[in-house]
């Protein structure tokens, strides 16, 4: 089970790499139409940022986005 509050989206749409964002659980295209299927995130400098799927974390969805 995930914790609904690490599950819950953040409501930021910037990151400067100071604090924790989070989009919230996304859902496939065929999910009804009511639930989040995509997220946009806008970078504000360069760097390296972790991200984890909390869904699948241990399945190994996790990585590093890259903004130069």
């Amino acid at each position: 089970m995930l914790n609904p509050v690490a599950a819950a989206p953040t409501g930021h749409r910037t990151d400067d790499g100071s604090g924790y964002v989070n989009s919230g659980i996304l859902y496939p295209p065929m999910a009804p139409a009511n639930l989040p299927k995509s997220y946009s995130l806008t970078f504000l400098k360069a760097g390296r940022f972790a991200y984890w799927c909390l869904t699948h974390a241990q399945l190994g969805m996790k990585g590093v986005v890259i903004v130069e």
